[in-house]
């Protein structure tokens, strides 16, 4: 028989429940700018009934948990996307400080000096005795070295301000893929309690997020709330413990850097060629392949001027007709 005791025990679970909607909502709009901040929802649900005679009662509303309001492949995109922005933007910021070095259509090339030099060639060729057009031969001719030179040194100092680049960013990634195992070792022992664990899964959710910046990474979380991450085919974090990387001087290249992932028991294995994506990823490209490229080009426009220069040289004759 339900009694006033049972009347108001109901009527407190409606306020209990009332109460965690309304702190829930609270708690939703004064982090509507907080980043990375997923809103919230109570999850109500009927309080076991009483079965008896001669009727069955209700005993009212429980909240089971509040419920975190995430969408795992959105934020996927995002991250992947977060990701892709980063190493673009550094990969340009990279390249803008050597593209005026081969800018022909502003004049800054070496196209326009190229085809000076070689006028003057002409130049002298038609006047011999000239003594002005040879003068003015030997000062184009010092400024396209010098312009050459230039270059190289551009994209050498670009290579080691990449390096130190580099140098920089791993430690932020082993403090981050630290920082996440750690989370992974929290969120679970929160979930083991009966508690949630929405506040950690959102700083976990933003570490990512930072990690995916300067690294491409690809993660997934497991029934136990633990996220687990890796970059190419190997772990940055594993349940609750994380892999640091380092670097090392490219045997075959000492200008370059390598990319080493620490496994346990102290093994090392290089993975630079796995590094893709975010700022890295971007450092890598430049260092090991676009300064590599521009370096190749640059020694072929000299080869191909000193050929050039050699072959006039060879076939031409002095004030006094000698060859």
């Amino acid at each position: 028989m339900i009694t006033v005791n049972n009347i108001l025990d109901i009527a407190d679970s409606a306020m209990n429940a009332n109460t965690a909607a309304m702190s829930t909502v609270s708690q939703n709009v004064a982090n509507v700018n907080t980043p990375f901040y997923n809103s919230e929802t109570p999850i109500e649900t009927e309080a076991p009934a009483v079965v008896g005679a001669p009727y069955t009662y209700g005993t009212g509303v429980n909240v089971n948990q509040i419920q975190r309001s995430t969408d795992n492949f959105v934020q996927t995109e995002v991250n992947n996307e977060t990701g892709q922005n980063s190493y673009y933007t550094t990969l340009y910021q990279g390249l803008d400080q050597i593209q005026n070095l081969f800018n022909d259509q502003t004049g800054s090339g070496f196209s326009s000096q190229i085809s000076q030099f070689f006028n003057d060639f002409q130049n002298v060729a038609n006047n011999p005795s000239d003594t002005s057009q040879r003068t003015a031969l030997l000062s184009d001719a010092q400024s396209l070295a010098g312009s050459i030179n230039n270059a190289y040194t551009t994209i050498t100092n670009m290579v080691s301000s990449t390096n130190t680049s580099i140098n920089g960013v791993i430690p932020d990634i082993n403090s981050l893929t630290k920082q996440i195992a750690g989370l992974n070792q929290q969120i679970t022992y929160a979930l083991n309690a009966g508690s949630n664990a929405n506040e950690l899964q959102d700083q976990q959710m933003q570490a990512i997020n930072s990690l995916s910046k300067l690294v491409n990474i690809s993660y997934f979380t497991n029934n136990n709330g633990k996220t687990n991450i890796s970059v190419g085919d190997v772990p940055l974090v594993s349940s609750d413990m994380s892999f640091n990387l380092s670097t090392k001087l490219d045997t075959s290249n000492p200008a370059n850097l390598d990319i080493f992932w620490n496994g346990p028991d102290g093994s090392v294995q290089p993975i630079t060629s796995q590094i893709t994506g975010g700022s890295l990823g971007a450092y890598v490209n430049l260092e090991q392949t676009q300064a590599t490229s521009y370096i190749s080009q640059l020694n072929s426009l000299a080869a191909a001027v000193t050929d050039n220069v050699n072959s006039l040289q060879y076939n031409g004759y002095g004030l006094d007709g000698s060859t």
